[in-house]
C-alpha cells in the first residue's frame, strides 16, 4: 500500500512537470522563461520517496531531496544514480529493542518491527551506495513532524502530533534544513560548491550526523 501511495505521488509530480513544460511553450506570460533543465524535486515522508522515485525514472529531474522518507518503491531497491540528499530525524526507535517498540504499540509484533526497520535502513544505504553524489544527514532531536510546519504550532497537551515532534527548537530545525537545502541546490544547480557538505558539518557538528 505504501509503495502504491508513493507511485501515486510520482504521477502527481509528473503531471506538474508536464504542465510546466506546456506553460513554457504556450503561456503568454511564461513562454520560454522556465528553465526545465534545472528541476529538483523535494518531498517529505512518502513525498520524499516520490521525489527519489520520480528522479530515478524521469530524465527531466536533475536531483532530489528526501525529508525523512522511507523508500518503499523501486528506487529503494535499485538506487538513485543522480544527486540525492536524505535529511532524516533521529529515529531512536531504530536502536531500541523491538519488544520495547511492540509494548509501546508502535508495531504489532517483533517480526514486523525487525523487518521494517531493516528495510528502511538498508534502502537509505542503497541510495548512498549507488548515487552520484548522495548524502545522508541526520538531525539530533528531530522527529518526523519536525520537517513540517506543525512543529511551529502550539499543540494541545493530548495532541497526537506531540509524539512525532522532537526536542529540537523549530527555528533551529528550520535553519539547519534551509542551510543544507540551499547548499545542495547551489552545488547541483548553480555549480557553487562552497565545500558542501563539509562547511556545514563543522557548523552543525554537535547536532548533525552524516552517516547511517
Amino acid at each position: 500500500l505504501r509503495e502504491n501511495a508513493a507511485v501515486f505521488k510520482v504521477n502527481d509530480i509528473k503531471f506538474v512537470v508536464d504542465q510546466l513544460k506546456n506553460l513554457n511553450i504556450n503561456s503568454n506570460i511564461l513562454n520560454g522563461k522556465l528553465d526545465l533543465s534545472q528541476i529538483v524535486i523535494i518531498g517529505h515522508s512518502l513525498g520524499g520517496n516520490a521525489a527519489f522515485e520520480f528522479c530515478s525514472s524521469d530524465n527531466r529531474c536533475k536531483a532530489a531531496i528526501n525529508f525523512d522518507g522511507a523508500l518503499w518503491s523501486e528506487v529503494g531497491r535499485m538506487g538513485l544514480k543522480k544527486p540525492g540528499m536524505i535529511i532524516a530525524g533521529e529515529h531512536p526507535e531504530f536502536s531500541m529493542p523491538c519488544i520495547t517498540m511492540v509494548n509501546s504499540h508502535a508495531y504489532l509484533n517483533d517480526e514486523w518491527c525487525e523487518a521494517e526497520r531493516s528495510l528502511v535502513i538498508s534502502r537509505w544505504k542503497k541510495i548512498l551506495e549507488t548515487g552520484q553524489d548522495s548524502y545522508f544527514i541526520q538531525i539530533k532531536g528531530a522527529k518526523h513532524a519536525n520537517f513540517a510546519d506543525v512543529q511551529f504550532v502550539i499543540l494541545l497537551s493530548n495532541s497526537p502530533f506531540k509524539t512525532v515532534i522532537g526536542s529540537i527548537s523549530p527555528k533551529h530545525m528550520w535553519r539547519i534544513t534551509c542551510d543544507y537545502i540551499l547548499a545542495f541546490l547551489n552545488k547541483y544547480i548553480h555549480n557553487i560548491s562552497l565545500n558542501f557538505p563539509s562547511v556545514l558539518s563543522k557548523k552543525y557538528q554537535k547536532i548533525v550526523l552524516e552517516t547511517i
